[in-house]
């Protein structure tokens, strides 16, 4: 398998929402349910890493916690990336909730054409760099180990050392005019506008 595996990392401190943003309920579905049941038709495996697994009993989602602990998202798409069963995984944050799957199946054909590339980020014309939305390779896992043994923790660093294939910013408002495939919720207000765009 290439592309088949999805990674939602579910985590960090919240602080801006107030709460944590875990427990985020669109309906009876708490945010990262949400998140796999949109990415199911098109991911054979969908892994949710989280500090908390216990918010997730008895709703049908795979949960692991951090192999590495207190390195943050890097961390997360480390244990991603050990359990993946494909040799990319598409790596999605649980408070961005506007999933594109057109999107996601562009990026799978770059994959596909491009397997010697590591990653496959969005890069503003800021030069700004997204780093979920995208898909990495298994094989970074060693340029990740390599961060952890010099204690870095800033996951924008990884990029500078991997093989990476640059998104454009034109190129992702095909699939999404106002990038709001890259936005987080990170806020009441930010929840409240979002939950009122889906009813």
């Amino acid at each position: 398998m290439l592309t088949d595996t999805a990674v939602i990392l579910a985590g960090g401190k919240s602080s801006r929402m107030g709460f944590d943003k875990q427990q985020l309920k669109i309906g009876d579905k708490i945010i990262a349910q949400y998140i796999a049941d949109k990415l199911s038709n098109d991911f054979s495996q969908i892994i949710v890493v989280s500090n908390k697994p216990h918010l997730y009993e008895n709703r049908g989602l795979f949960v692991v916690e951090d192999k590495i602990k207190g390195y943050g998202p890097l961390a997360g798409l480390y244990t991603g990336l050990s359990y993946s069963k494909s040799k990319f995984i598409y790596l999605i944050a649980c408070d961005m909730p506007n999933i594109s799957l057109e999107f996601i199946r562009y990026m799978k054909d770059l994959v596909k054409n491009n397997t010697d590339k590591k990653a496959f980020v969005l890069r503003h014309d800021d030069n700004k760099v997204e780093l979920f939305n995208s898909f990495y390779s298994v094989k970074a896992m060693e340029e990740v180990e390599q961060l952890f043994s010099l204690k870095i923790q800033r996951f924008q660093t990884l990029l500078k050392w991997l093989p990476t294939h640059y998104i454009s910013e034109s190129e992702a408002r095909r699939f999404s005019p106002d990038l709001s495939i890259f936005k987080n919720l990170n806020t009441r207000s930010d929840l409240e506008k979002w939950q009122n765009s889906i009813e």
